[in-house]
């Protein structure tokens, strides 16, 4: 391990011990999976209903702020030979990524013959069955939209039985997906089914009824805890109307809570893949939960990388952008440009008139406004750890 390589590792292990970091430590070469990270979430940090219903005033906060006790840091030691620096993709490479890769072109819709005779939807191993419950969806009043996809619209909805709210997923699987991306939505199924965690959002039920809008087609129903605070990108939103920022200590009880969500799917062998304000909700009381694993991958013991570019751009890594084998560490880069959102209230690699290619050459090469000296030296130590301009390449 290189001098600066071993001082960014020393003081990232003092930061998530709780003591005084070295002054000025070089920026940490790559970033490490949370596999290993531990999953308490902060509780010295809570602030009873904390920002979930609006930003904090704009304060000063003294540089000896620290993550809470807990809070699973970003390791930057992780040195793997074979390391080379980022360079930016090609024109093509970033159309390529631009583009929807795993939108399929709709096509081989099954017939009105075998809807009607259908009684489950199964996934191509076998491994996620989802029934056919006609009528099932009467248990539930269905709401306003509260989100809408390309092939799916997401409705605040009341389970009839308790009068308990929640988000209902309605996904056009038959009539506007392929035969390859039907098999991803229940692979989809597959993995909320597997994780629980108080910080991700919890999975109820998954059915198939009749589609409400389309009499006589069929129609996946996906049912999750409903956040009634919205999302994390609706607070930023409104924050930056207000020109408020987030105290450190909010920035800290949300990023440590987001962080134990994805520790929890790391340890599983999960990557999220899209993690970004937009998918982390909120609660009242102000609980963070990480949801939408639409684009999550299970690692087997005999995969151990993805090639597939998805993610949204603004918070997917180089190396997915590069188009070379990537792992967990690319959520750490995603976390990283939250964190920094959090705390500056705009994307690090967010600009004005900026084409798509410029931005991929941005984030190859990790140049961004440095955050703020309002916030501590550790916040923008642990933004500078995630966001390591590195690709490691096929290294073991």
């Amino acid at each position: 391990m290189s001098a600066p390589a071993a001082s960014a590792s020393s003081a990232a292990a003092a930061t998530a011990a709780g003591s005084s970091p070295a002054p000025a430590p070089a920026p940490a070469p790559a970033r490490a999976s949370l596999a290993s990270a531990p999953e308490a979430a902060p509780q010295a940090a809570a602030s009873g209903s904390g920002g979930a219903r609006r930003p904090p005033r704009l304060a000063q906060v003294p540089d000896t702020a620290e993550p809470p006790a807990g809070t699973p840091v970003p390791d930057p030691g992780r040195v793997v030979t074979g390391a080379e620096p980022a360079t930016a993709p090609s024109p093509r490479a970033a159309a390529a990524a631009a583009g929807a890769a795993d939108e399929a072109t709709p096509s081989a819709h099954p017939s009105a013959d075998d809807l009607a005779s259908l009684t489950e939807a199964v996934s191509k191993d076998g491994s996620v069955r989802v029934p056919v419950s006609r009528g099932r969806l009467s248990a539930y009043a269905v709401d306003r939209p509260i989100g809408k996809g390309k092939f799916s619209t997401v409705f605040r909805a009341r389970r009839i039985e308790d009068g308990s709210l929640v988000a209902l997923k309605r996904i056009r699987i038959f009539d506007a997906l392929d035969e390859r991306s039907r098999d991803k939505c229940l692979r989809e199924i597959g993995l909320v089914r597997r994780v629980t965690h108080r910080h991700i959002v919890a999975f109820h039920e998954a059915f198939i009824d009749e589609d409400p809008s389309q009499p006589g087609a069929l129609t996946l129903i996906l049912v999750f805890e409903f956040a009634q605070a919205g999302d994390l990108k609706r607070q930023l939103r409104k924050a930056r109307e207000r020109r408020a920022r987030f105290d450190e200590r909010v920035v800290w009880k949300y990023f440590a809570q987001v962080t134990a969500a994805v520790s929890c799917l790391h340890q599983q062998r999960i990557m999220h893949r899209d993690l970004k304000p937009a998918n982390i909700f909120l609660s009242l009381d102000g609980t963070v939960k990480v949801g939408d694993l639409g684009l999550g991958r299970f690692l087997s013991e005999q995969s151990l990388e993805a090639h597939s570019k998805v993610g949204t751009p603004l918070y997917m890594a180089p190396e997915v952008l590069k188009g070379v084998g990537y792992g967990p560490p690319s959520d750490v880069w995603s976390l990283g440009c939250i964190l920094y959102e959090l705390a500056m209230l705009r994307s690090p690699f967010k600009e004005e008139g900026l084409s798509l290619y410029q931005l991929f050459q941005k984030i190859a090469l990790g140049k961004f406004p440095e955050v703020s000296s309002v916030y501590s030296a550790t916040l923008r130590r642990v933004v500078a750890a995630a966001l390591a301009a590195v690709l490691v390449l096929g290294a073991s």
